[in-house]
């Protein structure tokens, strides 16, 4: 198995939608290595979101190639990208996108049912992540009766629920105060690491990003050290 688990190859992204172009990556040459843990930071507007959407294969470069896991995924087609998407990546975004009308281990369980993983063994695994970040108690509860910090963690909870290798995460403490901010910066860096994730997080805030193994700068749609 290689080192290697994304690779941007001559990657390109050019939004024509605008009454400009905008190009946000152009030739862009960049690899994550198996178990890293790695911060990006940047002003607002060079392309950080877009970065993790690429990786993620929710969005598609203009020119170049993704690669995950060995596997081109920006040329593949939705119906192999999906059960892809499943099984390999976990995505924590700023804002939690719970289903209302799904309770709290109900929309844990929903990748895994995607998934096609057994009932009895998605369920012990749902609530052994729900005990670890601290929502035993809130099984049965739905998004609108919990707080923005437990949305977000049980948000987290789900992005770990197929145990993919590489967990993604675009702002995922944004919208928080600062103690529910840290409790879910604490819970995402220790359960990455517990179970030995590859962690691509976007972030602004300094402190959170200095944190993770290393840090990334995107600048001029290339990524440098800071």
């Amino acid at each position: 198995m290689s080192d290697v688990i994304l690779e941007f190859r001559q990657v390109g992204r050019v939004f024509t939608e605008t009454a400009e172009p905008v190009t946000l990556f152009q030739g862009l040459d960049w690899s994550l290595n198996r178990g890293d843990s790695v911060a990006i930071m940047g002003e607002s507007g060079t392309g950080k979101s877009t970065l993790l959407h690429l990786a993620a294969a929710l969005d598609q470069p203009t020119s170049g190639s993704v690669w995950l896991e060995g596997q081109e995924i920006s040329r593949m087609g939705e119906k192999a990208l999906s059960p892809l998407r499943t099984r390999s990546v976990g995505l924590v975004f700023q804002f939690h996108f719970l289903l209302k009308e799904f309770s709290v281990l109900e929309n844990v369980l929903l990748p895994s049912w995607l998934a096609g993983t057994p009932k009895k063994a998605a369920t012990e695994r749902a609530l052994a992540l729900l005990e670890r970040v601290g929502l035993s108690h809130r099984l049965g509860h739905f998004p609108g009766q919990l707080s923005g910090g437990e949305r977000q963690r049980a948000a987290l909870a789900r992005a770990l629920i197929n145990d993919p290798p590489l967990l993604l995460a675009d702002e995922p403490t944004g919208n928080l105060d600062e103690k529910n901010a840290e409790l879910v910066q604490n819970l995402l860096l220790e359960l990455s690491a517990d179970a030995k994730k590859t962690l691509l997080l976007v972030t602004h805030d300094r402190s959170f990003a200095a944190r993770a193994g290393y840090c990334l700068h995107l600048r001029g749609g290339q990524l440098v050290r800071p």
